[in-house]
């Protein structure tokens, strides 16, 4: 079976949206699993729909693996992305195959970075997108050299590019790129500007340089808002995509849609909540001399409704609040309001398990919750996309 590449995907006679010549647009440090489908995906998006016609150039922030550059070249940049999960309510399992890759260079390679610096030159240029895990936005004085090929860090090669460019347009204002920085830490785009100027003081780099950088280029902060689990991994499932796509998938990505954002952040809020209550409960029946009921499994059951409901709605109210010291203090404010249906649910079961009279018993209270329960799962598939949008 051949590889994927252009021709052969023609051969498979795939229907799908490909564009295969494009002026290359963005340059982006880091070729791994997220940034390929997540940023990657969103620009094949952009040129199908909104007729971007731009290509993106990966090169390896790092030189300790180079044949991956290898690999997706030997694709001519194309790769298989398979959407999987769940999203509003329905099941997902949805194939596209990315072609806005144009290449991938691993600057450590003899004449590379000159390859990298060429495209700084470029009129076409407009975008410079990053994800060099968390640990690669820092600054360590003496550590990269202006004419080191290349330069160690990734700031110091951002520094670099920034500054071919500005040489090569003459500092005009109308040249400065936009750098949108993937790596998972607060303010990345803030932290990745500091360290270029660091790097540009150490070069002893001229002053106008420095505010060109600073007032033409703009350095955006984001947030990571995809789970990519990265390839399948098993041997059966892989060939019986092959075998259906008609050509190996060296660099085929599965990763997860947005709901499953929310899904895992309320699960890991349950899990958290439960623990504390093994420990909460049982001591707070000791201390207060409590005597409980014949009704404690309801009580337990119910605790699980409230306890559900509190994590669905607080993980999808929680995305309003990124970003910013303003929106979490609203948090609560809006949060609670809507929880009181769910603590009254609970305090009226758990005064029935303690021994308040109740002539009409439980069943009314847990209806209540499990209806409140339904409400707020649902809003979560249905609205998290929208509300989670990492602007800050």
């Amino acid at each position: 079976m051949e590889t994927l590449n252009y021709k052969v995907l023609a051969e498979t006679g795939y229907n799908g949206y490909i564009l295969k010549d494009a002026p290359v647009k963005v340059m982006q440090f880091g070729e791994g699993n997220f940034l390929r489908a997540f940023v990657d995906y969103f620009y094949d998006i952009a040129n199908e729909k909104a007729g971007y016609n731009g290509k993106v150039k990966l090169v390896q922030p790092i030189g300790n693996f180079p044949q991956m550059a290898d690999w997706i070249n030997e694709q001519e940049g194309l790769y298989t992305l398979y959407l999987r999960g769940s999203e509003k309510g329905q099941k997902v399992d949805a194939k596209r195959v990315i072609s806005c890759v144009s290449d991938c260079v691993c600057p450590y390679v003899d004449g590379k970075w000159d390859e990298v610096l060429a495209l700084a030159r470029s009129e076409e240029l407009e975008t410079v997108v990053s994800n060099t895990t968390e640990a690669g936005i820092a600054y360590t004085q003496g550590d990269s050299a202006f004419d080191q090929v290349p330069p160690n860090s990734f700031p110091a090669k951002l520094t670099r590019v920034l500054y071919e460019r500005y040489k090569a347009f003459n500092g005009a204002a109308d040249k400065g790129l936009v750098i949108l920085s993937c790596e998972l830490i607060d303010n990345n785009g803030k932290e990745l500007q500091k360290c270029c100027n660091n790097y540009a003081k150490d070069w002893n780099l001229d002053a106008a340089f420095i505010d060109w950088m600073n007032n033409a280029n703009t350095f955006c902060s984001t947030l990571v808002d995809r789970i990519v689990p990265g390839r399948i991994r098993d041997p059966k499932e892989l060939a019986a995509l092959e075998e259906a796509n008609g050509a190996r998938l060296g660099l085929l990505l599965a990763p997860a849609p947005i709901q499953a954002v929310w899904l895992g952040k309320a699960l890991a809020g349950l899990l958290l909540l439960l623990v504390a209550q093994m420990f909460f409960l049982p001591a707070a029946v000791v201390f207060l001399s409590q005597e409980i009921g014949a009704l404690w499994p309801v009580g337990l059951g119910t605790l699980l409704l409230v306890d559900v409901g509190m994590c669905a709605l607080g993980s999808l109210l929680g995305a309003l609040s990124q970003g910013g010291a303003a929106r979490e203090s609203l948090l609560s404010i809006v949060l609670f309001p809507l929880l009181v249906p769910l603590l009254l649910a609970g305090i009226g079961v758990a005064a029935q398990v303690f021994g308040a009279p109740a002539p009409d018993g439980p069943a009314s209270w847990i209806g209540l919750a499990a209806a409140f329960d339904g409400v707020f799962l649902a809003a979560g598939l249905l609205l998290f996309g929208f509300m989670y949008s990492g602007d800050e």
